[in-house]
């Protein structure tokens, strides 16, 4: 060989550099096959030791080497065809598999397309060193603020296009799809509800996902039937799909999600400090026949007002339901608060305290009130412990965005 490995390239002839980095890729197939076989039983940790760490080191080279994607077709063949399905037990079609290999927030589970990427982070990493490279063939002085500028400047103009180039692809892929699915999907997407993809699992922030648990929420998220379902609810006999767990009030979970989202919520509040924390309380008594009582689910003195009463009740829909076909999501969760507001709005209000109705989706997606909740209720786990704690519950939302 003629050539040489240099700052972390290789500097030599095509010949040279074709089996230096064949080698190298060769390499990372060989890693995603020892992945693959982990992720059978360890699909989480599987998953974040690929979107955390091993699939940066291929990031490098496809900055600072020109038509490197030519050489990244086995490594993508491998990611997609071994490393994909034993993450998922799916039987997946090519599109499902295109949409996964894509960042988080356009729908995919934050998995680099490799032959996609290298073009697009070679162009960036040239542009963005172009000013570089003319003072060192040219032997002009640099200023070093106007290099920093342009630079940054560049790689604002490298993301807008890589994320139009990415929405441009989700669109196509989105077509492809059957209708069911394209609109589960597309709801995921508009409301952005994909967080839980990139937290780290561990056992301090409580988020580490059994295999079962991580698999099921993949499923869901690209509207598949998780594996292994039973074939008939024991509840009622009736046939067990998605659609009919998410809604059989017999079978229990409906009344479990309602209750852990509840009693996670009050385990929260007091970490915020908020001693005065009651379950239930009664809003309204019942008559002498025993009717018309209403209660809540939590109340809290203090959370938006001080000394005021704030008074919440939570609701999980299936927004699948087959009576919500026709019906947009935002429409939904309106319907759900107003619902919830008529109920409690007067009751609350003679007690002096404020109703706020905690409305989500099965799939994640929470209502504008839900959504100002945890922002307050963040706030407040920073004012009183800091940092530390946020990053301690950093599953918190994702929790509180309670999926099947």
């Amino acid at each position: 060989m003629t050539g040489s490995k240099y700052v972390g390239g290789y500097v030599g002839s095509e010949q040279d550099l074709d089996e230096w980095l064949s080698e190298k890729v060769m390499k990372w197939v060989k890693s995603v096959n020892c992945l693959a076989s982990a992720a059978e039983q360890f699909p989480h940790s599987a998953h974040t030791v690929l979107t955390k760490s091993l699939q940066h080191e291929w990031g490098y080279i496809q900055r600072i080497i020109a038509g490197a994607e030519t050489y990244f077709h086995p490594l993508k063949e491998v990611l997609m065809d071994i490393f994909l399905p034993k993450l998922t037990s799916l039987d997946l079609t090519s599109d499902e598999k295109d949409l996964m290999c894509k960042p988080v927030r356009h729908l995919g589970i934050g998995i680099v397309d490799p032959v996609f990427e290298a073009p697009l982070a070679f162009d960036n990493s040239q542009e963005c060193t172009k000013m570089l490279t003319d003072a060192i063939r040219t032997g002009i002085v640099i200023d070093c603020d106007a290099y920093e500028h342009e630079s940054n400047v560049k790689k604002q103009q490298a993301r807008l296009l890589k994320n139009v180039k990415q929405q441009e692809a989700v669109v196509e892929i989105l077509q492809e799809l059957p209708e069911q699915q394209r609109n589960s999907v597309q709801r995921k997407l508009k409301m952005k509800c994909s967080t839980w993809l990139t937290i780290v699992p561990t056992q301090n922030n409580g988020f580490a996902m059994s295999s079962t648990q991580f698999r099921d929420a993949l499923a869901l998220r690209y509207g598949r039937t998780p594996t292994n379902l039973s074939t008939h609810c024991d509840a009622d006999g009736e046939e067990f799909t998605v659609c009919h767990a998410l809604n059989c009030k017999k079978g229990g979970l409906v009344t479990l999600r309602h209750n852990e989202l509840r009693d996670l919520n009050i385990e929260m509040v007091k970490t915020a400090g908020f001693t005065h924390t009651v379950k239930e309380p009664m809003v309204k008594e019942s008559d002498v026949k025993g009717e018309g009582g209403l209660r809540v689910d939590w109340s809290v003195r203090g959370f938006w007002e001080h000394q005021r009463e704030a008074l919440f009740d939570c609701r999980i829909f299936n927004a699948d339901a087959i009576s919500y076909a026709n019906t947009s999501i935002d429409t939904l969760l309106e319907k759900h608060r107003n619902d919830k507001k008529q109920q409690y709005n007067e009751a609350v209000e003679d007690r002096r305290g404020t109703s706020t109705p905690f409305i989500a989706t099965c799939d994640a997606i929470l209502d504008v009130e839900a959504e100002h909740y945890i922002k307050r209720l963040s706030s407040h786990l920073a004012e009183k412990w800091g940092k530390s704690i946020l990053e301690s519950s950093a599953g918190f939302e994702q929790e509180s965005k309670f999926a099947f």
